[in-house]
């Protein structure tokens, strides 16, 4: 069996989320923001102090990807980390005053995004999304929990 690529809803999902990435870097590029920095932003907005177990649990990225993206931030002096008294080993991450910034800029750009996206549809068409893309996300999770994911007819039959 072939795979059909052709507005497959995987290739679909990936061209938008490529083109909303795009639209997001095109209103951020100039302010030195990145789209992946735009979770850390509003979760530290406006005063919170977080460390990287709790930024982890907030914006459910994979801990590898914070932490890079945190070292950037605090080279770009986007966000202060300072080592708890009490225990050594916890950092605490806060917003600096350009951090304050780019999450105005940020949160403009996310909203700006999310009205064109939203453009013609309405509120009927937007929560029937919602709900379909929240099934989907559900189906696929619940997916990766099952121990017996395995493709025997592809594994039986490689390269057809």
């Amino acid at each position: 069996m072939a795979f059909q690529s052709d507005n497959h809803i995987y290739d679909v999902l990936v061209k938008f989320e490529r083109d909303v990435r795009k639209a997001l870097s095109a209103r951020l590029d100039p302010y030195g923001v990145r789209p992946g920095q735009i979770p850390v932003l509003l979760a530290l907005y406006p005063d919170k102090r977080l460390n990287q177990k709790q930024l982890v649990e907030k914006i459910a990225v994979e801990q590898p990807t914070l932490a890079n993206t945190l070292r950037r931030m605090e080279r770009d002096a986007l966000i202060s980390a300072q080592r708890q008294e009490q225990d050594r080993r916890t950092v605490l991450y806060a917003l600096t005053a350009s951090g304050q910034q780019a999450h105005d800029v940020a949160y403009a750009a996310k909203e700006d995004v999310r009205l064109l996206c939203e453009q013609g549809l309405t509120i009927t068409d937007l929560r029937y999304f919602r709900k379909i893309l929240s099934q989907m996300s559900h189906h696929v999770a619940n997916d990766l929990n099952d121990p017996a994911l395995f493709l025997a007819d592809v594994v039986d039959n490689p390269g057809e």
